[in-house]
């Protein structure tokens, strides 16, 4: 018989995956083909696949950026070049900018009890891939 605990983590793992595979990158007129690269190995080493560019200065299939993105050329290969930001956001139900991001990871990061008490208050929790009931 299978553990009921372990078919519900192989679930969620799947939607999870299922998520971050719709999940699209969008860079606005990206300059630095070394940064290009390095964005593609992230995504790849994240789960994402989708990069959309919009208007790009530089060449996502050229060497420096092929260099740099090391495992993830795939995700340089596939990226979708645009000429404007509304082209890249066709079919996207929700957006979240940059600025907004880094205003939530600083408000993390200010105040880290505040985002999860119960991570301060029961220490037990800290190990990784336990369950936090706040």
């Amino acid at each position: 018989m299978d553990d009921p605990d372990q078919a519900r983590r192989a679930k969620q793992t799947e939607t999870a995956k299922l998520r971050l595979a719709q999940t699209r990158i969008v860079l606005v007129e990206p300059a630095g083909p070394l940064n290009l690269g390095a964005v593609a190995r992230v995504m790849k080493n994240m789960g994402l696949q989708q990069l959309f560019l919009v208007n790009p200065q530089c060449d996502p299939r050229g060497l420096e950026a092929q260099r740099m993105a090391v495992h993830a050329q795939d995700i340089l290969a596939a990226a979708i070049s645009v000429a404007t930001l509304p082209e890249a956001l066709i079919d996207c139900q929700s957006v979240v900018p940059p600025r907004l991001v880094l205003a939530i990871c600083r408000s993390i990061l200010s105040h880290p009890d505040k985002f999860c008490p119960a991570c301060w208050t029961n220490p037990q929790l800290w190990s990784l891939g336990q369950r936090i009931e706040a």
